[in-house]
């Protein structure tokens, strides 16, 4: 199946789904043998047996039998995402930005918001105007657009990373009314660049969450800030100033602020896994949220040029790479992340959700709407493979949007433990294969990673790597 290709199409999206017996991540936790109807664009029911009555009632019902190889979680939910297979959020048109969104259900992801960086107020301006548009054609055919992030302009030049220093300004009422599209949701600023809170002060009065990123406030201005509006920070430890056991930085005033949220990256390169494990101790899971702060050469694999914030750049190692030298964004998506945070022992799969799903959703106000696999919530779902923590099926709003095609009973699944040339900074990182050229977006593949090993399938498991018969063609599955 195309994952580019209007999904109506395919016998899967019927009046009725049903996925069976699989472990089911459910608010109260993980279940065994669960069953999940998708009812249209929702979650009808979740229980430990199928509705036999519908099975007799209905004639367009959809069953999937699964087994202890699979489980279901609500879909990824990113916001902090630049971009990525050749698009850029800030200068891409809409037709590549539809093309991107449409690939994006592959890794997991059912929801963003759209980051859009530092650069000349007009042309941040232009990128809300593709957006808006962009929205009122949104028919659920890929990822859904949940508002948009600007990160930038107000930030602090002396950690500007590669946001250009030419586009960053102070605080203006008069620009920032321009930048504000209805949709903007989220805005990341320097609060130590807004001393009069003109910015904050508005941004609260108009319902937008604040996070504090490019910055070096102290302790002070971020407990100002904070009456102001600051709820968050932006990519924890990233573009701020550290700390030693004997001069203290801004992100030692984020851990110890326990009403701040904190976004972070675990793509291996941003954060040593040692630091992340202190800060989701410190702050505790609740206050964590999974980003991916992918830019547009992620998922292009070494070697990949371009262009992201009018600079030159390169992934080299799997890193993103300006003409200074620094990290550029990321060059993972949000299941690469999941993955590595298993591998490395920072979490469980519960944790993973809760930072990547629930608490995202809750940020956003939407948590009685998705975010959860439970009756009456929107049916964003992702089928992963269990022992690999592959995405192999995502649907979002009931709509089957990414079938690996594996599922069409072509190959098994099976877990893959070849090494990839691509070092990551940390010894633990998860290897993963060979992804196309640039520009190929059509062509895109799966990441693949080792089984984490926090993750072990039970001895007793005799079919791990298979995948259920009811996937190969039969009365139930056509082929797509």
């Amino acid at each position: 199946m195309n994952s580019l290709t209007p999904s109506e199409k395919t016998p899967f999206n019927r009046k009725h789904t049903l996925l069976t017996d699989a472990l089911v991540l459910t608010p109260e936790g993980l279940k065994n043998q669960q069953t999940v109807h998708i009812k249209g664009a929702t979650i009808e029911a979740v229980s430990s047996a199928p509705p036999s009555n519908l099975l007799l009632r209905e004639d367009d019902v959809q069953l999937i039998p699964l087994n202890e190889n699979f489980m279901i979680t609500p879909g990824l939910i990113d916001l902090q995402i630049n971009g990525g297979l050749g698009c850029d959020f800030n200068t891409s048109s809409i037709p590549v930005i539809q093309q991107f969104l449409a690939a994006l259900p592959r890794f997991g992801v059912t929801g963003i918001l759209p980051t859009l960086i530092t650069a000349p107020h007009m042309d941040m301006v232009t990128a809300t105007n593709t957006f808006e548009e962009l929205l009122h054609l949104n028919r659920y055919s890929h990822a859904k657009v949940l508002g948009l992030h600007l990160e930038g302009p107000y930030l602090n030049t002396q950690k500007r990373g590669t946001h250009p220093a030419s586009a960053i300004t102070p605080p203006d009422l008069e620009t920032l009314q321009l930048l504000l599209s209805p949709q903007v949701k989220m805005m990341t600023l320097a609060p130590e660049c807004d001393a009069e809170f003109l910015a904050l002060d508005y941004l609260r009065q108009k319902g937008i969450l604040i996070f504090a990123g490019h910055t070096k406030a102290t302790a002070e201005q971020l407990k100002q800030a904070m009456v102001h509006g600051l709820s968050g920070v932006t990519h924890l430890f990233n573009a701020m100033d550290g700390f030693t056991h004997r001069e203290t930085g801004t992100a030692l005033h984020v851990l110890n602020l326990k009403a701040l949220k904190a976004s972070f990256i675990a793509d291996g390169y941003h954060v040593h896994p040692d630091m992340l494990r202190l800060a989701l101790e410190t702050k505790g899971v609740s206050n964590m949220l999974l980003v991916s702060d992918a830019m547009n050469l992620a998922g292009l694999g070494d070697g990949a040029k371009g262009f992201f914030a009018n600079q030159s750049i390169q992934v080299q190692e799997g890193r993103a790479i300006n003409q200074e030298g620094n990290l550029a964004g990321s060059t993972q998506f949000m299941d690469s992340m999941v993955r590595n945070l298993l591998n490395w022992n920072l979490a469980t799969v519960e944790d993973c959700f809760e930072m990547g799903t629930t608490n995202p959703a809750k940020l956003l106000g939407l948590e009685n709407s998705i975010g959860a696999i439970a009756a009456g919530y929107q049916a964003d779902i992702v089928l992963w493979h269990r022992p690999t923590m592959q995405v192999l099926a995502t649907w979002v709003a009931g709509q089957l949007l990414w079938c690996d095609p594996k599922l069409m009973g072509t190959a098994p699944v099976t877990a893959n433990t070849q090494t990839n040339q691509q070092t990551n900074a940390f010894p633990t990182t998860p290897s993963f294969a060979t992804l196309p050229e640039a520009g190929h977006i059509a062509g895109i593949k799966t990441p693949a990673t080792q089984a984490p090993q926090a993750f072990n399938p039970t001895a007793t498991t005799k079919t791990r790597g298979a995948l259920p018969k009811a996937f190969a063609p039969s009365q139930h599955i056509g082929l797509i």
